[in-house]
């Protein structure tokens, strides 16, 4: 299990188009820096619920991220 954060991001970049990838960091990072296990699900909810996981998710059906989903 990775717990390095470059990694943990790195990882989910796999997911991202190249064009997204530098302005998707930023609203990743509430993620992987959260001090426990609630902030950071708290923190997953709010990136679900904003503008980059619906970007994400038109590029996955489209087939335009680097990532698959298996």
């Amino acid at each position: 299990m990775q717990t390095c954060i470059v990694h943990l991001i790195r990882h989910s970049l796999e997911f991202v188009s190249w064009k997204d990838r530098k302005p998707v960091v930023p609203a990743l990072r509430p993620i992987y820096r959260a001090e426990h296990a609630e902030a950071g699900l708290a923190a997953l909810h709010a990136f679900d619920a904003g503008y980059w996981a619906n970007v994400i998710r038109r590029s996955l059906r489209a087939g335009g991220a680097t990532g698959s989903m298996s």
